[in-house]
């Protein structure tokens, strides 16, 4: 309790933009740990080597490598942060279990050389709501760019518009695509989110790519290096996967899948919402969303090879 107390202290305490050394009494000399405020952040880090390049994000928590100087001397920090000011008091809490070095140094050395797997323990303990649950989704998107690409000009090179906000995927020209990603290796349902402001988001062709997880497959991170022999901006598609919550070095960029299946459908237009605008009369302006279940069982579409 001793080591949450002064974490709370040093939380409270700490200019911004700083970094500062704990007790070796609190973690013994030979585990140190430092407290940093950083970029409206708090949180506790440990030096480890050079190589180790970590970036996760867990609701307001985030682990992170940052090259430092301390003492005078350059070093690679593992960072343990959080970017909630009023949870910074609950946060001590996690923040001594990172920094605790365990029975002879054994969890620190662990730390150190594993921190992937205490990342993926802790979250699985509190429960996992990261952006995890969309990285096939994400995956979907980039190969659908891909294949897309592949049947274009270089100078027409379809844009992956998803991440901006836009309410479709892909646009190329007048086209537009709308991609949905199914882990379910039957089903063939998918849902979809409209906004009465825009028009229909099947205003779009549908790309239904069905996808497993597998060692022998591909991941984020191939697409991207892929993309970016065709012609893409690598500096654009890591600002989109950024917006994603996925940015360079984050785990989940690594998970690798192979696609069982991939299909165009023609939907441009299919399922409009303007009968269902003109039924609701004024009351459509008061409705900020509705929701499509859509079967796509029996619905002439091409397959791809993707």
């Amino acid at each position: 309790m001793e080591l949450v107390y002064k974490l709370r202290q040093y939380f409270a305490s700490l200019q911004p933009e700083n970094i500062r050394k704990l007790p070796d009494n609190l973690l013994g000399e030979d585990y140190p740990g430092w407290v940093v405020k950083l970029n409206g952040e708090v949180g506790v880090g440990i030096v480890t080597d050079f190589e180790v390049k970590v970036n996760e994000k867990f609701t307001n928590v985030n682990l992170y490598n940052k090259h430092l100087v301390i003492e005078g001397e350059k070093k690679n920090l593992l960072l343990l942060t959080c970017e909630s000011d009023e949870r910074r008091y609950e946060f001590a809490s996690i923040a001594a279990i990172f920094l605790d070095p365990g029975k002879d140094g054994i969890d620190r050395g662990n730390l150190k050389t594993e921190p992937i797997s205490w990342w993926e323990k802790w979250k699985d303990l509190l429960g996992n709501a990261s952006v995890e649950k969309s990285v096939h989704g994400v995956l979907g998107e980039l190969v659908s760019l891909k294949y897309l690409a592949s049947k274009s000009n270089s100078d027409n090179l379809p844009r992956w518009t998803g991440p901006k906000g836009n309410s479709i995927d892909i646009e190329q020209d007048r086209k537009n695509y709308e991609v949905k990603t199914t882990t379910n290796k039957y089903e063939n349902i998918i849902t979809v989110n409209s906004q009465f402001q825009l028009s229909s988001i099947f205003n779009a062709d549908l790309l239904f790519i069905r996808v497993e997880e597998s060692s022998s497959g591909f991941s984020i991170s191939d697409v991207v290096r892929e993309l970016t022999e065709l012609g893409y901006s690598g500096e654009e598609l890591e600002e989109g996967l950024l917006r994603l919550g996925l940015p360079e070095n984050a785990s989940a960029r690594d998970k690798k899948f192979v696609v069982l299946e991939g299909r165009i459908y023609n939907t441009t237009g299919l399922f409009s919402t303007e009968g269902l605008k003109e039924s609701l009369g004024d009351a459509a302006s008061h409705i900020l969303q509705i929701q499509y279940k859509i079967d796509l069982t029996g619905m002439d579409h091409e397959d791809i090879s993707i």
